[in-house]
């Protein structure tokens, strides 16, 4: 759709965050905590614990659109910090000075799976997202 000097385009997610996998340690990845409306505090549900200090979030990903180029980036809040953001097959590294984004990749256009590697001192939520754009 064209809007003015715009185009908007709609996508399907590339990650599928439903089938991401702990590696690196044992347990499962940390969900997220139920409501619980007397405990909240500032009005923030808890940060989730991780069963282990160096975790990599493995994540499938599809195959992006013709001429589509699929960037992913990791942020986390709480007691933990993103060291690295890759893929298999290798995309692009990438780095950004967005605030909390400081790392990602360029995926090839085969898709395939992100691999996010993390320093953990506590609780804390990881965050994924994904940039689609033309190539």
């Amino acid at each position: 759709r064209v809007v003015g000097p715009l185009e908007i385009r709609t996508y399907a997610p590339t990650l599928d965050l439903a089938a991401a996998e702990l590696r690196g340690c044992d347990g499962a990845l940390p969900a997220a905590a139920a409501p619980e409306p007397l405990a909240y505090g500032a009005g923030e549900p808890p940060l989730p614990a991780w069963p282990c200090a160096m975790p990599t979030v493995a994540v499938p990903a599809r195959a992006a659109d013709d001429g589509i180029a699929v960037r992913i980036f990791a942020r986390v809040d709480g007691a933990a910090r993103v060291l690295d953001v890759t893929s298999a097959p290798p995309g692009a590294p990438l780095t950004t000075d967005a605030p909390g984004a400081g790392v990602g990749v360029e995926l090839p256009a085969s898709g395939g799976e992100v691999l996010v590697r993390l320093d953990v001192a506590g609780p804390a939520r990881l965050d994924l997202y994904e940039l689609h754009g033309l190539r």
